[in-house]
C-alpha cells in the first residue's frame, strides 16, 4: 500500500474546520421500545469492561433495551431479536447493511453475537469462558473481545469478511496483558482499533494493522497525542482520497497531563507523519465542559469526518451529558443538548451517526428514564 504519497493531504481533511459544518434539527423521540424501563444510553455500558461507550451506527436502529422485569435485550428497528434459548442479551454496534453486534446470555457468561439481515449467530469462540462483540466494519467483519479461565481479556476478530478467512484471536501488545477489540477501519487495508491494560490497569489506545500474511500487528498510539496518559479507542472510520488510497482514523478518550484527570474525546490518524501518526484532543473549550468522549465515526461526503459522542457538564455542584458532535477539531464541537425536545429531557448522548448526518443517541427524561432519539440534520 503507498499511503506516503497521499498523508499530509489526508489530515488536512481529516482535521480542517469546515465552515459548511451541518446542522441539526429538533431530536425526535423513539420512545423506550420495549417498556417504561427504557434503554442503555451507551452500547455496551451495562457490560464490563466498559471504557468509553463502544461505538455505534446508524445502519440500523438497534439498541439495548430493558423489558419490564429490568432484563436487558437487543432491538432492533423496534423487534426484540433475542434468539429462542437465551434469556438475556444487547445491541452494541449496527454497522456493514443489516449486520449488528452484541451479545446474548442464557442466565450465565455472555456470548458474542452477530444478527445479519435478521439471522441469528453465537460468534462465542470455543474455550472462552465469556465473550462481545463490540464492532462492525464493511464487508461485515466483527470484532470484540473474549475471556479466559483467569478473566483476562483477550482481543478477536469474530468475522473475518474482508479477506474470507476464519475468526482468530488478535496478538495482545508487549508489555500488556490484556487487550480488547471495539472498531474496524477499513477501505484498502484492514485496520482494527481498541485498547490494552498493563498489570497496573492503565489503558492505552491500540491499533492492529494487517500485514500482507494477514497476521495483525498492534501498534500503542499512545505517544501519537501529545501529554497523553492513558488512552482507549472506541470507533473508527477511513478518509478516502478519490480513490488514490485510504487512511484510517480512530476515535475514542484520552487523559492528558493538562486534563487534571478527566477523559477528553481523542481523535487519531495513525499514519498522517510517516509511521508515527498523529493525535488531536477534541475536548471543547469552556469551563463548564468538565469531560468528554467520542463513541462513533462517521466518512461523510467531500471527505468530512464526524465524531459523536458527549460532553460531561457542570453546573453548581450538578453534572450533565450533552450529546455532542465534532469535525476533527476541539474548536467544531456542536452541543446537541439544547436541541433536546422542551420540557421533557434532562441530559443526552450521542453514539452514533448515519451517511447523511443524521446523529443517533438517547436522552433522559425527566424520571430518569432513557430513551432512543436521533437528530435530523437540516
Amino acid at each position: 500500500m503507498n499511503m506516503k504519497l497521499t498523508l499530509l493531504a489526508a489530515v488536512a481533511a481529516v482535521c480542517a474546520c469546515n465552515t459548511a459544518f451541518a446542522k441539526w434539527g429538533t431530536a425526535v423521540d423513539r420512545g423506550t421500545i420495549l417498556s417504561a424501563n427504557g434503554i442503555v444510553p451507551n452500547p455496551g455500558e451495562n457490560l464490563l469492561p466498559f471504557w468509553g461507550g463502544n461505538s455505534r451506527d446508524q445502519t440500523d436502529w438497534a439498541v439495548t433495551a430493558f423489558d419490564a422485569s429490568g432484563n436487558p435485550h437487543p432491538v432492533i428497528d423496534g423487534v426484540d431479536v433475542t434468539p429462542a434459548g437465551y434469556t438475556s442479551g444487547g445491541a452494541i454496534m449496527t454497522g456493514y447493511p443489516t449486520t449488528t453486534a452484541g451479545y446474548v446470555a442464557a442466565g450465565g457468561p455472555t456470548h458474542a453475537a452477530s444478527w445479519v439481515n435478521g439471522t441469528f449467530k453465537d460468534l462465542h469462540p470455543a474455550g472462552s469462558v465469556s465473550s462481545v462483540a463490540q464492532g462492525v466494519g464493511g464487508a461485515g467483519n466483527i470484532v470484540g473481545m473474549a475471556t479466559d479461565a483467569s478473566g483476562l481479556l483477550h482481543p478477536w476478530l469474530f468475522v473475518d469478511n474482508f479477506e474470507g478467512l476464519p475468526g482468530k484471536q488478535l496478538p495482545t501488545p508487549s508489555g500488556f496483558n490484556q487487550a480488547v477489540a471495539t472498531s474496524l477501519a477499513q477501505s484498502l487495508g484492514l485496520y482494527i482499533g481498541g485498547y490494552a491494560l498493563n498489570a497496573g490497569q492503565n489503558l492505552h489506545p491500540i491499533m492492529w494493522a494487517e500485514g500482507n500474511s494477514t497476521t495483525f500487528t498492534p501498534v500503542d498510539l499512545l505517544s501519537t497525542l501529545p501529554g497523553s496518559t492513558s488512552g482507549v479507542i472506541v470507533s473508527g472510520t477511513w478518509d478516502s482520497l478519490d480513490g488514490d488510497g485510504s487512511l484510517p482514523v480512530f476515535g475514542g478518550s484520552v487523559t492528558t497531563t493538562s486534563s487534571n484527570g478527566e477523559w477528553h474525546a481523542a481523535l487519531w490518524v495513525p499514519y498522517a507523519q510517516g509511521t508515527t501518526g498523529v493525535g488531536y484532543d477534541l475536548h471543547p473549550a469552556g469551563s463548564k465542559y468538565l469531560a468528554s468522549s467520542v463513541y462513533a465515526m462517521r466518512l461523510l461526503n467531500k471527505n468530512a469526518v464526524y465524531e459523536a459522542g458527549l460532553v460531561v457538564t457542570a453546573k453548581g455542584r450538578k453534572t450533565a451529558w450533552h450529546a455532542m458532535v465534532w469535525q476533527g477539531s476541539a474548536a467544531s464541537a456542536t452541543d446537541l443538548n439544547g436541541k433536546l425536545p422542551k420540557g421533557e429531557f434532562i441530559q443526552s448522548t450521542a453514539t452514533g451517526i448515519d451517511e447523511l448526518g443524521n446523529v443517533e443517541g438517547a436522552a433522559e427524561d425527566k424520571s430518569g428514564i432513557w430513551h432512543e432519539v436521533y437528530w435530523p440534520v437540516k
